[in-house]
């Protein structure tokens, strides 16, 4: 999905008929991109974070620490990591959502004006 956003398969806005159109329009398209941006840093947070999480699971599978105190702190961390990456992925999931229905229904964004 990401590739196809990047690629820039979103269809372009109307052309505009009159001067307000058009200045409508460059923020309607200013707006787009900016939460295309938002889509894309919080899916870079979320493939961090589940790398980490996959990465951290290794380790503590292959019991890289032998020590208990060391273990438990490991699955402390483990347990984090987790949390970590299901947060990323919410918001994630809320970022693009929000820029869904921006681009597909043209709903503002929460806290965001169009003109101004």
């Amino acid at each position: 999905m990401l590739r196809s956003l990047r690629k820039g398969l979103i269809a372009p806005a109307p052309s505009p008929t009159s001067t307000g159109d058009a200045t409508e329009s460059l923020d309607r398209q200013r707006l787009e991109r900016q939460w295309l941006q938002k889509v894309l840093d919080s899916h870079r947070r979320y493939v961090d974070a589940a790398e980490t999480h996959q990465r951290m699971k290794l380790e503590l599978a292959l019991g890289v620490t032998s020590d208990e105190p060391d273990q438990q702190a490991a699955a402390f961390a483990l347990t984090r990591a987790r949390h970590s990456e299901a947060f990323a992925l919410s918001e994630y999931d809320r970022i693009v959502m929000i820029y869904t229905d921006l681009v597909v229904k043209g709903l503002q964004p929460p806290g965001d004006e169009l003109l101004g």
